[in-house]
């Protein structure tokens, strides 16, 4: 967002990104609850950059999400069904095995 641009001048995916944004700061843990939802494809490319930032500056990030390539920027996965933990692991093809076990697209 410019200096000289309205929010009201903007797209829902950069409202989307503020949002996000704007909710992080000073945090150590930062929780994403499907974050790439609403976003086009720039936008999303932008998010997994700035999460991958985050992560080098020893942010610990938390993602629930159903985007495989969002996912895959992580370094441990909790597969949940059925709101029980089935799988924790820090493979992330044992998950995408699994979720193509349970029928997950």
């Amino acid at each position: 967002l410019k200096a000289n641009e309205s929010t009201l001048d903007i797209s829902a995916s950069q409202v989307r990104l503020l949002e996000i944004s704007s909710n992080i700061f000073n945090k150590e843990i930062i929780i994403f609850d499907e974050p790439t939802n609403y976003l086009d494809s720039n936008s999303i490319k932008k998010l997994h950059s700035f999460i991958q930032k985050l992560l080098r500056n020893g942010k610990t990030i938390i993602i629930i999400t159903h985007d495989e390539q969002l996912a895959s920027l992580c370094n441990r996965f909790l597969l949940m069904h059925e709101s029980r933990i089935i799988i924790d692991t820090t493979n992330f093809e044992e998950i995408l095995i699994q979720r193509k076990s349970l029928n997950y697209a």
